[in-house]
């Protein structure tokens, strides 16, 4: 009875020493998911404003020919 018992205390550490090691990788695992979020935003941000710059109409009226004005 006491050589299963210690059998069972054995394995039990096994079980505890997993759950630890899950434990630790949480905050790694944080860490990693703000830094790609930060990288999507700066991302997303870029995309935006390139979008928005292809869309841009920009008219400079002194470089403006008559013909282009009728247009």
């Amino acid at each position: 009875m006491v050589e299963k018992d210690e059998k069972v205390t054995q394995q039990w550490s096994q079980v505890e020493n997993v759950y630890q090691r899950r434990a630790d990788l949480i905050p790694n695992l944080v860490k990693t998911v703000k830094g790609y979020a930060s990288h999507e935003t700066e991302t997303l941000t870029a995309v935006v404003e390139a979008r928005a710059k292809a869309t841009q109409n920009t008219i400079d009226p002194s470089k403006a020919t008559a013909a282009q004005i009728q247009n």
